[in-house]
Formats: C-alpha cells, sequence, structure tokens
C-alpha cells in the first residue's frame, strides 16, 4: 500500500484528471482498524474502504495479501494476483489510461461475449492434470480420510499383519494448488504404494479399493509383487 500511495501523490492531478484510482480494500476485522491504520501511515491520498462482511474475497479468488487487481476502462480485470507479478505497476496503470493493452506475466486477455456487447475474462486454460474444486467438500473429505486411517487402516489385525513383512506399504494424499489470474486451480491425488508378496499386497490393496472407494481423488497405484 505505500507504494500505491507513494505513486498517487507523484502522479496527482495528472492521474486523476486521466481517471486513474487506487483504491484499497482491508480485511481488517473491524472498520475502526482500517481507519486508525490509514490515519496512522497517512495513506489519505487513497481511496480505502472496509470489506466487512462481504465474500468479496472468495468471489475474486483472493488468497493471500497483498493482492492486486488491474482494472481497464471498459471495467475488465487483466490482472489479479501478487503485485510482484508485474514489473512496473506504475507504467500499467499510464497504459490503461491511455487505453492500451497491458502484455506479459499474468495478463488476461478480454474477449467478446453475448450479443450485448458484455466482456467477459478469457479463461485461462488449467495446468494439464489441474481442475477447480470446492475447498469445503476437499477438506472434509481429508478429515473423512485421516478417520479411516486411524480406525481402520492403523488398528486392523489382518492389514497390520498383510503389511508388516512388505518392503513398502502406504497411502496418502497430496494435493497441490496454483494460484491464477483466471482462478485457484487443484490436482488431488491418493497414492498406493504397495511392495511385497502377492498375499499380503491383495489384502491391502482390497482394504484401501473398499474403504475408499467414495473418494474423489486421482487414485496413482504403485504396486509391485515380490516372489
Amino acid at each position: 500500500m505505500q507504494h500505491n500511495v507513494e505513486m498517487m501523490e507523484k502522479k496527482g492531478d495528472d492521474w486523476k484528471n486521466k481517471g486513474i484510482r487506487i483504491i484499497g480494500i482491508s480485511i481488517d476485522s473491524a472498520r475502526d482498524a482500517v481507519v486508525n491504520h490509514v490515519n496512522d501511515k497517512k495513506w489519505t491520498s487513497v481511496e480505502h474502504f472496509f470489506r466487512g462482511a462481504s465474500d468479496c474475497s472468495s468471489v475474486y479468488g483472493v488468497r493471500g495479501v497483498p493482492h492486486v487487481m488491474l482494472v481497464d476502462q471498459k471495467g475488465n480485470i487483466v490482472f489479479k494476483g501478487h503485485p510482484a507479478g508485474r514489473r512496473n505497476l506504475e507504467e500499467d496503470l499510464e497504459k490503461l489510461a491511455n487505453g492500451e493493452k497491458l502484455t506479459g506475466d499474468g495478463i488476461v486477455e478480454p474477449v467478446v461475449g453475448d450479443k450485448s456487447g458484455a466482456t467477459e475474462s478469457k479463461a485461462q486454460e488449467a495446468p494439464e492434470g489441474f481442475t477447480e474444486m470446492d475447498s469445503a467438500a476437499v477438506d472434509a473429505e481429508i478429515t473423512k480420510f485421516k478417520e479411516i486411517c486411524n480406525t481402520k487402516f492403523m488398528v486392523d489385525e489382518e492389514i497390520k499383519k498383510a503389511a508388516a513383512p512388505m518392503q513398502r506399504a502406504f497411502c496418502v494424499i497430496v494435493m497441490e494448488t496454483k494460484f491464477l489470474p483466471s482462478g485457484t486451480f487443484s490436482k488431488y491425488e491418493n497414492y498406493r504404494v504397495l511392495v511385497g508378496a502377492k498375499d499380503g499386497v491383495d489384502t491391502v490393496k482390497k482394504a484401501f479399493e473398499d474403504d475408499l472407494k467414495d473418494m474423489t481423488f486421482n487414485v496413482n497405484n504403485q504396486i509391485r509383487e515380490m516372489p
């Protein structure tokens, strides 16, 4: 925010005449905290708003601070993410004010929308193997996975006996998330690594298949039967 204030004060009336606005949206827990902080830092040259009970952070995919959004003259969000994702924000604002298109890292090109002339941000393709997910649903499923591990796999005598002599016997979840200008994409996988005699492998594998059959992760089996 300090850098934004310095830019606004440096450009002064020139930016105001061009319609350039720098707006800060605070995620503080109380409005008074925002007011006091702004006054203490002397950040009064920049507009400030208090998020309050708004769900704007979820709507715009904010996962951390600082988080910047650049909006062109037509109201299209052409960039959103950490400010370090752009080399020169001051130059970006000048270009947008002059009606120029931004290029480079993180820029999402606006495309023509419906027949009314509305526009929408062109969704950046998700990285290979990644999709948009309901984080709350995934968290609930991971909790269920932990419970099954603790109440079944770790205590069931048949499974313990089958796994004991095996060289490898484990089952883990890996959740990888990428935060991109167009959205949040995740890869949610379950690795089942079993290396040992066929009878033991079959017993443990069946337990995994039976007790985890309702899970939504992608299953990655790495199984090797030993003589």
